[in-house]
């Protein structure tokens, strides 16, 4: 979400961010940020489709408060899949951690390797 509101941002961790966000959609079979920016976002969602830049920014702007919010991934897992109750000790805090807001607090490529 950094990389439209921020001029400068790190690609590693955006392409942590983006590990996360696909993580969430292969393993809970859902379109975790377009579903979200859908429900928070209405029509600022409709303005970003027409290419506003403002728009955008106010899209990625909602979205990162609604990736801050307490419990959002818990949320996300328990109810898009309630099966993987058995992985949610390890899955919740990964993906806690590669959907991070801030990006310097997210994972880097070798931690995940180790892990």
């Amino acid at each position: 979400p950094e990389t439209i509101i921020e001029k400068n941002y790190d690609g590693m961790a955006a392409d942590m961010w983006s590990v996360g966000i696909v993580f969430v959609e292969v393993s809970c079979g859902l379109r975790l940020v377009e579903g979200l920016l859908i429900q928070r976002c209405g029509n600022v969602l409709q303005d970003a489709s027409r290419r506003n830049v403002e728009a955008f920014k106010e899209a990625s702007r909602k979205l990162r408060e609604t990736f801050a919010e307490e419990g959002i991934i818990e949320g996300v897992v328990d109810s898009a899949v309630p099966e993987l109750e058995g992985s949610r000790s390890w899955l919740v805090p990964l993906l806690a951690g590669l959907l991070h807001t801030c990006p310097l607090a997210r994972p880097e490529a070798a931690s995940l390797q180790s892990a």
